[in-house]
């Protein structure tokens, strides 16, 4: 939907969370760092740790390093700066985002 809007302003703060990094969005996180100058942290949810509620320690404890990885790999590709957090290190991670925003 940002893509369709008419006017994006510049230095625009964004934060984008999401499980998982869709080519396609990553397209347009490009497009928005260098056209409209965003200043954009991604927020990637590793939702590994809730396997632990379902599935053996060992086998979810894999699950959690793997997915971890994946998501380095695909924020890495975005190259902008970001977070990786479960879905009890969200709030705070979002409060340390939003804290040091209004420091700069």
């Amino acid at each position: 939907r940002l893509i369709e809007a008419k006017n994006i302003p510049r230095s625009l703060f964004m934060i984008y969370l999401t499980r998982f990094i869709d080519p396609d969005e990553a397209e347009l996180i490009r497009w928005l760092v260098e056209s409209k100058r965003a200043d954009l942290r991604a927020v990637a949810l590793n939702l590994g740790r809730e396997l632990m509620k379902y599935c053996d320690r060992e086998y979810a404890l894999r699950i959690i390093e793997i997915e971890d990885e994946r998501l380095r790999s695909e924020a890495d590709k975005i190259k902008v700066q970001y977070s990786i957090t479960d879905l009890d290190g969200l709030q705070e991670t979002l409060r340390r985002l939003l804290s040091h925003r209004r420091r700069i």
